[in-house]
C-alpha cells in the first residue's frame, strides 16, 4: 500500500458483487488466494486467445482526517475558550465502532500523542470511530470535563 497516492487508503474488501467490488484487504493490500488451476471455469472474454479472470481489483478512497485539541478548561464550562491553554503529551487512542482498538498494518493499536499545541489528528478510511483520551496521561491533578 506504500504506492497509493498520498493519504489514500484501500477500501473495504468483498463488499458485494465479486466482479465489481474491491478484493484487496485494506490492511495487507493482498487479495485472497487466486486459484486458476481450473481453466474450464474461465473464458476468453476479449477474444485474444487467453482465458481471463478480470474480477480481481482494489478500490481506494481518500482519507478522512479526524481529531482536534486537548485544552485546559479553566472555567469548567466544557467549551474551549480562546485564551485557554492547550495540553501537549496526552495519548489519544483510535477505537472502532465496537470500542476495540484500531490496528495498524503491523497489528499495533493506532494512537497519537497531542503535540506542543495540544493537537492530534488521525487520517482514517471512511468508517465509524471512537476517540479515547488516555486519562492516565493527563497532567497531574487534571480530569476531563
Amino acid at each position: 500500500t506504500e504506492t497509493l497516492p498520498e493519504g489514500f487508503v484501500l477500501t473495504a474488501a468483498d463488499a458485494g458483487d465479486d466482479a465489481l467490488d474491491s478484493d484487496a484487504d485494506p490492511i495487507t493490500g493482498r487479495t485472497a488466494l487466486i486459484d486458476v488451476t481450473e481453466l474450464s471455469t474461465l473464458t476468453d472474454t476479449d477474444d485474444d486467445g487467453i482465458v481471463d479472470d478480470y474480477s480481481w481489483d482494489a478500490g481506494v478512497v481518500p482519507p478522512v482526517r479526524i481529531g482536534d485539541v486537548v485544552w485546559v478548561d479553566e472555567n469548567g464550562d466544557a467549551i474551549q475558550g480562546v485564551r485557554e491553554a492547550r495540553v501537549p503529551g496526552v495519548v489519544v487512542n483510535l477505537l472502532d465502532a465496537n470500542a476495540e482498538p484500531v490496528l495498524d498494518a503491523d497489528g499495533n493499536p493506532v494512537t497519537k500523542t497531542t503535540d506542543e499545541n495540544g493537537e492530534y489528528f488521525f487520517d482514517v478510511a471512511p468508517s465509524e470511530y471512537i476517540i479515547e483520551f488516555d486519562i492516565e496521561t493527563l497532567p497531574d491533578g487534571f480530569v476531563l470535563t
